[in-house]
């Protein structure tokens, strides 16, 4: 029996330690094709490169299959599902990314983006986050990675939901369980500080944190602060019902001749 196909993926870049520790337990239930960018992509969301050549280059390694790109996170899935891969992944999984993607900013992120661009091609995946810490301590990860790969690769796993799997830093230690989640709505609050280059041009160097407004146990941000791996289904439906129901028939929008 043949082994399934895993594509792997992430926007910190293919020699990222994240990275290297998510295809090894893949690779332990398929055979797995890292594309990656070629350095930290961060922040790209799902942005794609149209107006500028995209490079690609094969990493010579002994051991696994890695091509690096020059492009974003979501440009990297759509070059392997185009060009490169033979047949269709049975999975595509995005990360480890080194930091959290919880509440509103996965809006920003580039390892979500790169698990979301399965729902349009009708591949399940899965997007993982860790916890940032001093020594971003990757130990015991691997236990959560291969219990949710493996459910992953059940043929009844979704192929129009994306998992965000955050998972608690103190996972090096102990972890309260695996929660489903809810989208929080906590945000990233940028500060820009400002500088002068040495010839007096302005340029600017972002920094932030994110505000934590939730209290919601069943919110992404709090199951994390409580000890849990969070698993919140994300679909990339965004219309808002809600204001649908209330609004469409008041027929204010009604155009008359």
């Amino acid at each position: 029996m043949s082994r399934p196909l895993i594509l792997v993926t992430n926007d910190d870049g293919y020699s990222s330690k994240g990275i290297e520790i998510l295809n090894n337990v893949a690779s332990n239930f398929g055979d797995t094709i890292i594309v990656a960018p070629n350095s930290e992509k961060s922040g790209k969301a799902h942005g794609i490169t149209l107006y500028d050549p995209i490079g690609l280059k094969k990493i010579d390694n002994q051991n696994q299959l890695i091509y690096s790109v020059d492009g974003t996170p979501v440009d990297c899935v759509k070059i392997a599902i185009n060009s490169l891969l033979d047949k269709k992944p049975k999975l595509i999984l995005s990360g480890i990314n080194h930091g959290l993607n919880v509440g509103r900013s996965i809006l920003y992120s580039g390892t979500v983006s790169a698990a979301s661009e399965s729902i349009m091609i009708g591949i399940p995946s899965i997007a993982f986050s860790l916890q940032k810490s001093e020594e971003m301590d990757f130990t015991n990860v691997d236990i959560i990675l291969e219990k949710l790969i493996k459910n992953a690769l059940d043929e009844d796993f979704p192929n129009d939901v994306v998992w965000n799997v955050n998972i608690p830093k103190t996972v090096n230690e102990k972890i309260n369980g695996i929660k489903l989640t809810k989208q929080g709505k906590s945000n990233f609050n940028e500060i820009y500080h400002k500088r002068k280059d040495p010839r007096n041009n302005t340029y600017f160097w972002v920094d932030g944190a994110i505000e934590s407004i939730e209290e919601d146990l069943d919110v992404d941000e709090v199951a994390i602060r409580n000890g849990y791996v969070s698993i919140t289904p994300l679909s990339f439906e965004l219309t808002s019902q809600k204001y649908l129901e209330n609004n469409q028939s008041k027929g204010f929008f009604d155009f008359e001749k």
